[in-house]
């Protein structure tokens, strides 16, 4: 089989990173409003939501015109627990990119 020259992968853009972030950052109020629901953020705000997360990826490039955006899943129970991504349950503490995940 020859070998087969692939393109480079373009760098994310810096707006995904902030928005992934300002998600990270208010991931307690996101979950409260969206509980249990895919969520698109794009320019520091929810666009899109739902059960399906490929519904949700359309809605929001349907919305704002964009193709790539951070989608993160808003499970009820999130909230902040010393600046990083949580979730309660007593002894149980994952850590996972240097975020602190606690699981109900």
């Amino acid at each position: 089989m020859p070998n087969q020259a692939f393109p480079p992968v373009p760098p994310t853009p810096r707006e995904y990173w902030e928005d992934n972030d300002w998600a990270n950052t208010h991931i307690a109020e996101i979950a409260a409003a969206y509980p249990n629901l895919w969520v698109a953020v794009v320019d520091k705000q929810v666009v899109a939501s739902g059960k399906i997360i490929s519904d949700v990826r359309k809605a929001a490039e349907t919305k704002t015109g964009k193709t790539h955006f951070p989608v993160v899943f808003a499970e009820r129970g999130y909230t902040c627990l010393h600046g990083s991504i949580s979730i309660f349950k007593p002894g149980l503490i994952w850590s996972f990119y240097r975020k602190a995940f606690i699981f109900d």
